[in-house]
């Protein structure tokens, strides 16, 4: 057995390029430890791909919603029926590199989900796209699946969390790697217990299995075996815990940048998530010289409704004030987003140029009411700087304030420099949420 590095499972050796489709298999019984580990995966797979889901498909594996802090509602089932959209489901957020879509209330058996022609749908956007979907299935759901999905999508590989067999013959799919459960992981009887106590635990508790620097990748036999321990994506309770095993008080949120409005999210009350699809396009409406003749062209737009706003944009040396519609997670959306503003005449003319990938944005402040978003926006705007809000797509949604969209740090960077000679505190993230 050849012992490899830390590196190693950091570089998904073990996961074939043309592999985009790939079940995450957790052992009958072991839900709380394979949870943190399907986290796990699916970070390390997002952080070397990007454009990474991971999808939860078990209707008795509530421990991903547990893990990643999503507390029921609609999910795969509901978005794959119609009764809402994935948009509406995808929980997504800046410290992850993959999105999450959760099983929801009144989930259905992935023999169910994949006959779905909805589901055929999402799996060819994804892969179609560039992208990872990663199902998360429990052990116990494999009976009903026997190799045999009809005209489902046929899954591209499969990963054992834990000691599953015959794995690769019930889905008819090559084992790619085999996650091993470490001695003083929870196992099938631990997790029975703590079932019965209401317990929820994502890991053992001892200090050594926090550390994340001891994960091994080891190979046996051709197929690789990933040592991969719990505590590295350790949560009790939906608090994530840092390595010394303190835990962030619920309801707190991160003090703002100085300069930035206070955030107003209610310390006393349950956290509140930032959850919203990445915003990765926006369609390109209009280029203008002057900041007033742009402000005035998105006021026009906006009448009609939908969301328009200005970014200050460098080209060639000259700022440009850009006047962008929507946000879309997906350049097919932002496409069929532009041909129906060029339908109802409010953009000139189809260019796929036009959809533009702007990703990234200065965050000036989070709000957990729409008027507070508005007060910001209209405190930026009266010392001369276009903002614009984006929502998360939670019941109870946060919104935060955007200060330009743009395609690079590069770009950003001269906007960047204003708002801090202005005093204003900001931070250059990838945005995420949709229109208001």
């Amino acid at each position: 057995m050849n012992q490899l590095t830390t590196d190693a499972v950091s570089s998904i050796d073990w996961l074939p390029a043309e592999a985009s489709l790939v079940a995450l298999v957790r052992e009958a019984g072991c839900a709380a430890w394979a949870a943190g580990i399907a986290v796990g995966l699916a970070d390390i797979v997002g952080r070397q791909r990007g454009r990474t889901f991971l999808a939860n498909t078990g209707v008795d594996g509530p421990e991903l919603d547990a893990v990643l802090a999503v507390d029921g509602g609609p999910g795969l089932s509901s978005a794959l029926t119609g009764t809402t959209s994935i948009a509406s489901i995808a929980r997504s957020s800046p410290d992850r590199t993959f999105t999450y879509l959760p099983a929801g209330d009144g989930a259905l058996p992935l023999s169910g989900i994949q006959r779905i022609p909805t589901f055929r749908r999402l799996v060819g956007k994804v892969t179609g796209g560039g992208g990872t979907l990663l199902l998360y299935i429990a052990e116990e759901d494999l009976p009903a699946i026997r190799g045999d999905v009809g005209d489902g999508p046929k899954f591209d590989g499969c990963i054992s969390l834990g000691s599953v067999k015959d794995l690769a013959l019930e889905l008819g799919a090559p084992l790619l790697a085999r996650v091993e459960r470490p001695a003083d992981a929870p196992g099938p009887q631990a997790s029975a217990e703590a079932g019965s106590n209401g317990a929820s635990v994502a890991g053992p508790t001892d200090g050594a299995n926090r550390q994340a620097a001891k994960s091994k990748l080891l190979r046996k036999a051709g197929i690789p075996v990933l040592v991969l321990l719990a505590g590295i994506w350790w949560v009790v309770a939906g608090r994530s815990a840092d390595s010394d095993g303190s835990a962030e008080p619920a309801g707190v949120v991160a003090a703002p940048a100085e300069g930035t409005a206070a955030e107003t999210v209610p310390a006393d009350g349950p956290p509140r998530i930032w959850a919203a699809p990445a915003a990765n396009y926006t369609v390109l409406v209009g280029s203008y010289v002057r900041l007033r003749d742009a402000e005035d062209r998105s006021r026009a737009l906006s009448a009609d409704g939908g969301l328009f706003f200005v970014s200050p944009t460098p080209v060639r040396g000259r700022t440009y004030f850009r006047v962008f519609a929507g946000v879309y997670e997906d350049r097919a959306d932002g496409v069929a987003a532009m041909e129906r503003l060029v339908e109802d005449g409010r953009k000139e003319g189809v260019k796929v140029w036009d959809v533009r990938p702007v990703r990234l944005a200065h965050n000036v402040g989070t709000f957990d009411s729409p008027e507070g978003a508005t007060d910001r926006i209209r405190e930026l705007r009266e010392s001369g700087i276009p903002a614009y809000v984006l929502r998360d797509s939670v019941a109870v949604p946060l919104f935060r304030v955007y200060a330009g969209a743009f395609e690079s740090e590069e770009a950003a960077a001269p906007f960047g420099e204003l708002l801090a000679s202005q005093q204003v505190g900001v931070e250059l993230e990838t945005r995420s949420g949709v229109a208001p």
